[in-house]
């Protein structure tokens, strides 16, 4: 996992809607921990107190069921102290608003890359398969994945060599075939069609779909 991967998961826009998606539907894609397991960052989804994350930041074993808060507590507890590399969960989730929704949950320590945050969790829910017609070339499946790891333009550019048209060239072409009006809106859409893989971080581009 890259320290620009993870340094600045909180850049997206805290209001996007997923296009297409009821947003009673929404589920956050990507949270950040504090070392007492509570929520101090959410992107991909709706207005983060609509979530319950202030005041007080709810530990995430809140929104598990009540037989899972235990266990899923002493794991995260190894994974802060190192002894785990990541852990996984599958199972119900239910976020203050939100309908319960059974996703796939993959939690990786990331402490010292952000300053308050201790562990990085991808949180992704997808009943049907990827659209397999949504296929794209391997630059521009590169640059979203630089988006839904909160790269900039630039951090992108540099990491790809392409110049920032060159970028903003890739991005148009996702945000209109996606249907989205923003970054923060293709991350969330891109998760929604299955086109990024679940579970992944750093965020990966289903290797069915690049051609």
């Amino acid at each position: 996992m890259s320290i620009s991967s993870v340094r600045d998961a909180r850049r997206y826009d805290s209001g996007v809607t997923v296009a297409g998606e009821n947003e009673s539907a929404e589920l956050p894609h990507v949270m950040l921990l504090d070392r007492a397991f509570r929520v101090v960052s959410v992107t991909g989804d709706a207005d983060l107190r609509a979530h319950g994350c202030e005041p007080g930041r709810p530990s995430l074993t809140e929104w598990l069921p009540a037989a899972q808060r235990a266990p899923f507590t002493r794991r995260l507890t190894r994974l802060r102290q190192g002894r785990l590399r990541s852990l996984h969960y599958r199972g119900p989730l239910t976020v203050p608003g939100r309908a319960e929704a059974v996703v796939s949950l993959d939690a990786h320590l990331i402490r010292p890359v952000v300053a308050d945050a201790w562990i990085v969790v991808v949180v992704s829910r997808r009943e049907n398969g990827p659209d397999e017609t949504f296929t794209m070339p391997v630059l521009t499946a590169r640059v979203l994945e630089g988006i839904a790891a909160g790269l900039s333009t630039a951090d992108i550019g540099a990491e790809l060599h392409l110049t920032v048209r060159g970028v903003e060239y890739h991005v148009s072409s996702l945000l209109r075939r996606t249907s989205s009006t923003n970054r923060a809106g293709l991350v969330g859409r891109a998760h929604a069609l299955g086109i990024l893989l679940p579970g992944s971080w750093p965020p990966r581009v289903d290797p069915a779909l690049v051609r």
